[in-house]
C-alpha cells in the first residue's frame, strides 16, 4: 500500500486512477480548503481552482489525458471543469444557471458528462465535447443527472412526468431513452461498458430492489443468473460490469462478482 500524501492538510482521497498509474485525488490544503490534485509516478499536481477556493477531482480518463470534476470561480459558484494535462483547466460553462458539475469523462478525455443549474433553476444533465455542452433533458420531469459515459452513450438518472426516478440512456443523435424497471415506480443506472449493457438497481412490483442487467433493450433480475448460490442470497445492487460481461453486484451477504457463463 501506498500512502498518495497530501496538499499540506490532514486527509485526501482517490477517486479514480488511469491505465496509465495516474490518479485523480482530492486533498485538504493547510487552510483547510479542499483541493483536486493528480497523482502521477510519485509526484503530486494541485490541479487548482478557477481564482476560488476548492476543487474537486470526480474522474479521469482511461489514458489518464484529462481529469473531470469542479472548481469554484473567484465569486465562489461552482463550476464543471476539466483538467487536461496539455490545455490545464477548462471552465465547460453552464445551461443556463451559474452552477455546474462535472461527473464523468470519456475514455480519451475528450467529452465530460455532468449536471448544471437551467435558466429556470432545474439540474439537467449535460454532455459536453470540444467546447460544446449540450442539454440532455429529462424523461418529463424538471431533474436529469448523469453518472457515465463510454463510447458516446450517456447513462444516468432523470424524473419523469409522475416524478419518479427513472435510469435513463442517452445518445448523441439526441434521443433520451427510459431503460425500465423490473415493474416498480424507479430505477437507477451505476456503470456502462463499450459494448453498451449498462448495470444499477431497479424496483420490483412490490418495491424491493434488485441488482439488474439492461442490455439490449431488456431489464434483467440478476438474481434470476445465480448458479449454486448460498440459501437466501439476494443481489440489490450492481456497481460496475466489465466489457466481457462480468458484473459485480451488492448482497445482502456481501459483494458478489457474476461471471458470464459461456
Amino acid at each position: 500500500m501506498l500512502d498518495l500524501g497530501t496538499l499540506g492538510g490532514k486527509n485526501s482521497d482517490a477517486v479514480a486512477i488511469s491505465a496509465n498509474g495516474d490518479v485523480a485525488c482530492n486533498s485538504e490544503t493547510r487552510n483547510g480548503q479542499q483541493h483536486a490534485f493528480r497523482w502521477q509516478s510519485g509526484g503530486m499536481t494541485d490541479l487548482g481552482t478557477l481564482d476560488g477556493k476548492e476543487s474537486s477531482a470526480a474522474a479521469i480518463s482511461q489514458g489518464g489525458e484529462a481529469i473531470v470534476g469542479w472548481a469554484q470561480d473567484r465569486p465562489g459558484r461552482q463550476r464543471a471543469v476539466r483538467w487536461g494535462q496539455a490545455e490545464g483547466i477548462t471552465d465547460l460553462g453552464t445551461l443556463g444557471g451559474d452552477a455546474a458539475v462535472a461527473t464523468n469523462v470519456n475514455q480519451s478525455g475528450t467529452e465530460a458528462v455532468g449536471n448544471s443549474l437551467t435558466s429556470s433553476g432545474n439540474t439537467h444533465a449535460f454532455w459536453w465535447s470540444s467546447g460544446v455542452m449540450r442539454d440532455i433533458g429529462t424523461l418529463g420531469g424538471k431533474h436529469s443527472f448523469a453518472t457515465a459515459i463510454k463510447n458516446g452513450k450517456v447513462i444516468g438518472s432523470a424524473l419523469n412526468g409522475a416524478g419518479q426516478v427513472r435510469a435513463f440512456i442517452w445518445t448523441q443523435a439526441g434521443q433520451i431513452s427510459d431503460l425500465g424497471t423490473l415493474g416498480g415506480k424507479s430505477a437507477t443506472p451505476v456503470a456502462i461498458n463499450l459494448n453498451g449493457d449498462v448495470v444499477g438497481t431497479a424496483q420490483a412490483a412490490n418495491g424491493a430492489w434488485k441488482a439488474v442487467l439492461w442490455s439490449s433493450g431488456a431489464v434483467v433480475d440478476l438474481n434470476t443468473k445465480l448458479q449454486n448460490a448460498p440459501a437466501g442470497l439476494v443481489l440489490t445492487a450492481a456497481l460496475a460490469v466489465s466489457d466481457n460481461g462480468t458484473v459485480v453486484a451488492v448482497s445482502n451477504q456481501g459483494l458478489v462478482m457474476l461471471r458470464p457463463q459461456p
